[in-house]
């Protein structure tokens, strides 16, 4: 069964109702026949049970707290008082009690230490790539302050314009050097963001238009059918094009850990949140999200 209608809030953004929709729905297949949302959320300890035990999603606390988050999310916005809510909550908890003390500890999980990178790799694997997409999509999580799969249908424009003020999709002007987040995670807390285009992220990406043939010249990054990406295509290409350029496993998630790790925890506040509003998340979480394997470096210290 289908449920394209099953989050009718409008306190989520649409990419974050799709992503747990998709979940959930993968979730009642478990099943053979499948079984009814309202199944699932009456029956929480048998849904976890098949869920933990599934063959074909990956058993982390990581992964089954995206599934957990999800079911959640639905009875919170679309039943408001279940009874089986509290019930859900403690599941949950229980399960993000190992993920909160990881990190604590400051630690990348064992599934990221295979990933993780010093960021002057990265930027020399940036710059070694020929021209092409690859090379743009690492130029853009290195030259800007690394953001999630935001990039997945961004389109390009010369100019700004008054008519670009209704658009939900994010967008880059040329003139003005502008990235326009008008979809992301977090815009209910940090609302729309303009971010300028450094000099040289600039040129790169006017050379990037220039040589590189698409389908759609008004789509940042398209599919090999020439087609635009959803966010979840986006993010399984994004690894795919990075794993090759890397050499071994490589993500978008692990650039941002790595960006973070190499910030100077010492710089002032001000401009520590400047730069965890950018990436869509707050000062509190960017200090949560570096990995540090020294008891000095990167130490916060608060401004006189």
């Amino acid at each position: 069964m289908k449920y394209s209608r099953m989050f009718t809030t409008d306190a989520l953004q649409e990419n974050t109702k799709e992503i747990y929709r998709v979940r959930i729905e993968y979730w009642l297949k478990m099943w053979r026949p499948a079984k009814t949302l309202a199944w699932l959320v009456e029956n929480p300890v048998k849904a976890v049970a098949r869920m933990t035990s599934c063959k074909t999603i990956a058993h982390s606390p990581s992964n089954h707290h995206n599934y957990l988050t999800a079911i959640i999310a639905y009875m919170r916005h679309e039943l408001k008082t279940h009874p089986k809510l509290d019930e859900w909550k403690t599941i949950q908890r229980d399960n993000f009690a190992p993920i909160a003390e990881h990190y604590q500890s400051g630690k990348p999980t064992e599934r990221q230490e295979g990933m993780a990178i010093d960021w002057e790799d990265v930027k020399r694997v940036r710059d070694e790539l020929p021209m092409g997409s690859t090379k743009m999509l690492l130029a853009f999580h290195t030259l800007l302050d690394p953001i999630r799969c935001d990039l997945y249908k961004c389109h390009v424009f010369d100019k700004d314009d008054e008519a670009y003020v209704s658009l939900t999709d994010n967008y880059i002007t040329i003139e003005p050097a502008v990235l326009h987040l008008n979809d992301y995670k977090t815009k209910k807390s940090h609302g729309r963001q303009q971010i300028p285009l450094p000099d040289e992220l600039l040129l790169l990406l006017l050379d990037y238009l220039a040589e590189v043939p698409r389908a759609m010249p008004s789509i940042l990054f398209e599919t090999e059918a020439g087609e635009h990406f959803c966010r979840s295509s986006f993010s399984k290409w994004a690894i795919r094009r990075l794993t090759k350029a890397f050499g071994r496993p490589m993500n978008l998630s692990t650039l941002r850990h790595s960006y973070i790790s190499n910030l100077d925890f010492n710089k002032k506040t001000k401009e520590l949140n400047e730069i965890a509003k950018r990436m869509g998340h707050t000062l509190a979480t960017q200090r949560i999200y570096r990995w540090d394997d020294t008891e000095t470096k990167n130490e916060v210290v608060e401004p006189e």
